[in-house]
């Protein structure tokens, strides 16, 4: 696994660039950022920017929508621009914690969620774990989460 940086500029991340090697794909760009202890990575293919979060705008955070605690209000914020789920919608802004780092996981260090951890598991959008050097990553799926109160 690679780790980079985001920029804090609007730059777009290319909507092709969530995966590496072709049609058989040895890696998954993703977006990994800490809440907490959780190493929590959103596929890179639905994040268009990253911007600096204004003091005014109050936006839904990544941790209300995986029913996490409250972030500590003195961390800095980022506000990630996801994708637009339909054409001609408008990107979905989200309050997320910095760092943000943009990263490489191995196809093969990738898990789908156990049977039993499915079936019983409160965190919407968990799809898949991967074990890296800094621990677990929980592997997010966006199209998922309950997006609706978090428009731009």
């Amino acid at each position: 696994m690679t780790g980079a940086s985001i920029p804090s500029s609007a730059a777009d991340i290319p909507p092709g660039a969530s995966q590496t090697g072709g049609a058989a794909a040895t890696s998954l760009h993703v977006v990994r950022v800490c809440l907490g202890a959780l190493h929590v990575a959103l596929e890179a293919a639905h994040v268009q920017a990253l911007t600096l979060c204004s003091a005014d705008t109050e936006l839904l955070t990544l941790e209300a929508l995986l029913g996490l605690p409250q972030p500590d209000p003195d961390r800095p914020r980022r506000c990630l621009h996801l994708r637009p789920r339909q054409r001609g919608d408008a990107p979905t802004r989200l309050s997320v914690p910095a760092p943000l780092t943009l990263e490489h996981l191995a196809a093969s260090a990738i898990t789908p969620l156990p049977p039993l951890l499915a079936a019983c598991c409160r965190m919407p959008g968990l799809r898949a774990l991967a074990w890296q050097p800094q621990g677990l990553v929980l592997l997010v799926d966006v199209r998922r989460l309950a997006l609706g109160s978090a428009a731009s």
